[in-house]
């Protein structure tokens, strides 16, 4: 998402200048003390969705029906009401937990704590504690406006696609064979649980094994390995591929995530695989970029006391930092002076991309930042942070900095003019490559344009999907508890026992082991390290309590493995929970219709 930012007339305000009195009234930015931020928020939709939780309907006459969420609206254009949710950046909450409704307490879990609750200008309270279920019930309302008949519209809004006639979009919508979502290198089971619930909830596909899931890195490189595939039978003298043979390092940055992988790029680019890749990523987008700049740039000049949210629970520069950078957000979000930081914070990294400062004004202070503050304070804890993830990700291949021959950069512009010149610097000798290149398409100006092309252009290169995410660690676990007796097994027995259940274990074996010593697929039972995520209420839930204070399976030694019949029942007890209100039930693999290597 990225908001616009016109001129206004008193606040806080700011312009980037060459010198202390030059300004450059176009690029202007003025916020008015206690207004609304001046401009639309727009996503890649471009809709927002947002969740009012003031407008819940009535509950349900049967309290075994979980009750209906609160309206969800849309906005093409315009600004969201303060206390109102916006999904986009809520959405990584999907990988902390899978909802379950507890007909006990007629109520949802887990409960996120997003942070205080803050009166709105209208009295209202913003959703400070908000029920996981309802995020996921907005990206399906969101995913509904694919589906939008032709010449209707959904919130202000008719779908179109290049070189299809409404009518044929609208067929083609309606008759999907699979859907591909990119997928953050080491995010949990749970987040593609919740989103392929989300894709089957709006009716894009019938079955679960028609939803498909890329690394996001591997997407935003499609484009250019399709284009290097092609270039013998396409002319492309006036624009060839610049992909070249070699050691490549791909770099993604994107709203929430900066994700890298690094894959030898064979001189036929159609023989590479999944297992080619190896993959890294840091928890730090454009949004935590935004909140570095406000917490280490702006907050230092506002005047004492104006600022009412805790310094000491600022994000570490740089850094992931997860649960602060949520409760951050939501006081930004939520608060008017919040909203009117994030306004200026993107006004000032967009003029010091160009300029050499910026001159904020608040109140009657004027203040100059320059772009040295922005690198000393912001972008070089943010480049430390990527380098030792890159660092152990070179180590991990065997690779010394001076053999890459490539570098890829794609994502938001909101990152990439930063990287580039500390990717100069740290590979002098590689070759790099910014945007996407599609053969016989227009160089769309989108940021995330390489990464929709390149989910696009999977179907041709079904070989680059994981073979073994056709088993989920929750259909192994499951398999394993249907297939094995409550004697001790070895490793290689219970492997046996899974393959006359026709799975290929030769694919799963180490997911397999993982589970036996007791790692639960993650975010299937939320554990210690999310923990500050949801309100105490809902982290203290029984079935949670029982699953995370003893394993599944016991080792009476150590290459045996027994099940543990009391966390065994009350496993059962909780997947038949999550069962009934999910459409996905677990009982077969994934058996995608693509071939793959």
């Amino acid at each position: 998402m990225w908001a616009q930012v016109a001129p206004l007339k008193d606040g806080i305000s700011g312009s980037e200048s060459s010198g202390p009195e030059s300004s450059s009234p176009e690029s202007s930015a003025s916020i008015p003390q206690g207004g609304q931020p001046s401009a639309p928020w727009v996503d890649r939709l471009p809709i927002t969705v947002i969740l009012d939780p003031s407008s819940l309907p009535p509950p349900p006459s049967s309290p075994t029906q979980p009750p209906a969420p609160p309206i969800i609206q849309g906005i093409h254009g315009g600004i969201p009401p303060t206390g109102a949710l916006g999904l986009e950046a809520v959405q990584p909450s999907l990988a902390l937990a899978v909802p379950y409704y507890d007909r006990n307490q007629h109520q949802w879990h887990p409960v996120l704590q997003r942070g205080t609750p803050r009166p709105t200008p209208s009295g209202d309270r913003s959703p400070a504690q908000l029920p996981l279920i309802w995020i996921r019930q907005s990206l399906e309302a969101l995913l509904t406006c694919f589906q939008c008949p032709p010449g209707d519209q959904v919130w202000g809004w008719q779908p179109t696609a290049l070189g299809l006639t409404p009518t044929a979009l609208h067929q083609a919508m309606t008759h999907l064979e699979g859907v591909v979502v990119n997928l953050p290198q080491g995010t949990t089971e749970a987040y593609s649980f919740n989103v392929r619930e989300a894709i089957l909830g709006a009716g894009l596909v019938a079955q679960p094994e028609q939803v498909y899931f890329l690394e996001t890195a591997i997407a935003a490189f499609l484009p250019l390995l399709h284009s290097k595939a092609v270039q013998g039978s396409l002319d492309l003298r006036p624009n060839p591929s610049p992909l070249g043979a070699g050691s490549t390092l791909i770099v993604h940055g994107d709203g929430a995530t900066t994700e890298l992988a690094l894959v030898q790029v064979p001189p036929s680019p159609t023989a590479l695989t999944h297992g080619d890749f190896s993959h890294g990523s840091l928890a730090y987008g454009e949004q935590a970029l935004d909140q570095d700049i406000v917490t280490q740039l702006l907050y230092p000049l506002l005047p004492p006391g104006r600022f009412d949210f805790d310094p000491q629970g600022f994000p570490v520069p740089g850094e992931a930092d997860l649960i602060p950078r949520s409760r951050l957000h939501h006081y930004l979000t939520q608060a008017p002076l919040g909203r009117l930081l994030l306004e200026a914070a993107t006004q000032l990294r967009l003029v010091l991309q160009q300029q050499p400062q910026f001159t904020l004004r608040i109140g009657a202070a004027t203040h100059t930042l320059t772009q040295e503050d922005l690198a000393a304070k912001v972008l070089k804890p943010y480049c430390s942070c990527l380098n030792s993830v890159l660092n152990q990700l070179l180590s991990h291949q065997g690779l010394a900095q001076g053999s890459l021959n490539q570098v890829v950069l794609t994502g938001h512009a909101a990152l990439l003019p930063h990287l580039l010149p500390w990717l100069h610097q740290k590979f002098p000798l590689a070759q790099l490559i910014t945007g996407d290149r599609t053969p016989g398409m227009p160089q769309v100006p989108s940021p995330g344009h390489a990464l929709a092309s390149g989910l696009a252009h999977f179907p041709l290169y079904p070989q680059l999907v994981n073979p073994a995410a056709q088993y989920s660690r929750t259909f192994l676990l499951l398999e394993i508890l249907r297939a094995c007796p409550p004697e001790p097994l070895s490793l290689s027995q219970v492997c046996q026992r899974l393959e006359t259940r026709g799975i290929n274990t030769q694919l799963c074996q180490g997911a397999i082991q993982d589970l036996l010593q007791g790692h639960l697929p993650k975010g299937l039972v939320p554990d210690g390290a999310v923990a500050g995520y949801f309100t105490p209420e809902s982290w203290g839930q029984t079935l949670y309590v029982t699953l995370r204070s003893q394993p599944l399976f016991i080792q009476p030694s150590p290459h045996t493995y027994q099940i543990n019949l009391v966390a065994c029942q009350a496993f059962y007890t909780y997947w038949q929970i999550l069962s009934t209100h999910n459409r996905q039930t677990l009982a077969e693999p994934y058996l995608w219709q693509l071939a793959y290597a």
